[in-house]
């Protein structure tokens, strides 16, 4: 009898107690490799030109969301939503530049496909392509490209 006394008393203490688990670590989120300094490379289907900049890509209020600032035009702050390796530029009307588009994510590249249209000026459509890379990754190939260069251009 004391012994079942004595269980159902250690049973019950074990019952009122709660039992709280604290997870430290912050969730993952696909956005957050992205998020940061970029040099962008751009081209114009449209026009056929070439443009060289740098973009700022930063965290929205969702755990998806980022504003891509600089791309195309210097100032315009584009919304955009990541998702895995995918990112995705839903349509939208920014100062006047109508912009939509989609592209891809591989280690520090993100990859582009957009167009962009100026509705005050009726211009037609901008088809562009762009890629984009972390600065602190472009600029080691950058550095690679140099030396590549540099050893096969000396001639004993």
């Amino acid at each position: 009898m004391k012994r079942s006394l004595l269980l159902l008393l250690v049973l019950i203490s074990l019952a009122s107690c709660d039992v709280y688990y604290l997870d430290n670590e912050r969730p993952y989120r696909s956005r957050d490799r992205i998020i940061g300094s970029h040099y962008a490379e751009e081209y114009s289907e449209t026009y056929h030109e070439y443009f060289e900049y740098n973009v700022f890509i930063s965290s929205g209020s969702r755990s998806n969301e980022v504003y891509i600032e600089n791309l195309y035009i210097d100032g315009l702050a584009i919304y955009a939503t990541v998702s895995y390796d995918a990112i995705t530029i839903p349509f939208q009307v920014i100062d006047g530049y109508e912009i939509e588009g989609a592209g891809t994510i591989y280690d520090d590249q993100i990859s582009l496909n957009y167009y962009v249209r100026d509705r005050y000026e009726g211009t037609r459509k901008d088809f562009c392509e762009a890629t984009l890379w972390r600065d602190d990754y472009y600029s080691g190939r950058k550095a690679e490209r140099k030396r590549a260069i540099t050893r096969k251009d000396i001639i004993f």
